[in-house]
């Protein structure tokens, strides 16, 4: 990634600032799949803090009731 690329995430967090995601989301712009991605990213990222990469997957992935591997692939698109 160039120096400087906003990742997924922090986009996100941008149009958040700017009071534009919802609007976004709401008229189709962004896919309304980003509202759940954001909050099991942030589930992830609050895991990481006091837990191994493997262990904060699979806890996010029972505390919002989804496979492993759906966490996995969120935080591949939330950190790219």
């Amino acid at each position: 990634m160039p120096k400087g690329e906003m990742v997924t995430y922090q986009l996100i967090e941008r149009l958040e600032e700017l009071g534009l995601f919802r609007e976004s989301v709401l008229k189709g712009v962004i896919s309304c799949n980003f509202i759940d991605y954001k909050l099991i990213y942030e589930r992830y990222v609050e895991y990481r803090r006091s837990h191994n990469k493997m262990d904060s997957y699979e806890l996010t992935s029972m505390d919002y009731a989804v496979h492993l591997n759906t966490v996995r692939r969120v935080v591949s698109i939330m950190e790219s």
